[in-house]
């Protein structure tokens, strides 16, 4: 769905494009215009964590009225599941490490920013390791709602307009985010306790043990839900879908 228009290829050159050139203006002298860049592209980074799920939609949500043809298809309900949640999964995450990556080279020539080129490596090797995880338990709610509500979630490409319809998606937004705190509660909890007590013994090394347990936690939930959803999925009627 996404490779079949240009936009691939476009947003590529672009983001490639200003890369390179936030990061040679990150070594000029005043390097204002890369900090305005560098900051802009960590903001929107953190704002698709939120809006993100709601607006990548490459997913159930956008083969949801064809159903009955997926139906038709000798896979198992989760690998379906799986593979159209991962869909959404990558193309977010590759929208949100583009704008990391661009932050990360807009302040590259910062010798006194902080944190320091250090402390901000280690961000964002953080950012690559913990935002697939998220955005997967992310888009895994996204899907579960366009299985059990779909007459709340808009299906396919259309946009429909309106007040009702604003109000609908900050309703949809509040549950979602009420819901991902819900999911992320646990890994949080294991990763944050096991760091506290690692960290006398070992120092900052004590994050990869909390970082695995984190994944591992993650990687848990999201079995659980893709399996539920799978049965969901092949217990759902096609009308019922639109």
């Amino acid at each position: 769905a996404v490779t079949r228009t240009k936009r691939v290829r476009n947003a590529a050159i672009a983001m490639g494009t200003a890369g390179f050139i936030v990061a040679a203006l990150s070594f000029e002298p005043e390097g204002t215009l890369a900090e305005i860049a560098g900051w802009l592209a960590a903001t929107w980074a953190a704002i698709t964590i939120v809006i993100g799920p709601l607006w990548v939609r490459n997913d159930l949500r956008g083969d949801l009225l064809k159903l009955d043809l997926l139906r038709s298809y000798p896979l198992r309900g989760w690998s379906v599941v799986v593979a159209e949640a991962a869909a959404s999964t990558l193309m977010l995450s590759v929208i949100q490490l583009s704008l990391v990556v661009i932050a990360y080279l807009a302040f590259l020539g910062n010798q006194v920013m902080t944190p320091d080129l250090q402390d901000r490596t280690l961000l964002l090797v953080a950012a690559v390791v913990y935002l697939p995880g998220i955005n997967f338990l992310s888009m895994l709610i996204q899907n579960a709602a366009a299985l059990l509500y779909p007459a709340w979630v808009r299906l396919g490409s259309g946009r429909p307009g309106g007040v009702e319809v604003l109000g609908q998606n900050l309703l949809m937004m509040i549950a979602f985010l009420t819901l991902l705190a819900l999911t992320l509660a646990l890994p949080v909890a294991l990763a944050g306790g096991s760091f506290l007590l690692l960290r006398e013994m070992i120092g900052l090394w004590a994050s990869l043990p909390a970082t695995a347990l984190f994944l591992a936690a993650v990687a848990f939930e999201a079995a659980l839900i893709v399996e539920w959803l799978g049965n969901l999925f092949e217990r759902t009627d096609p009308a019922s879908a639109g």
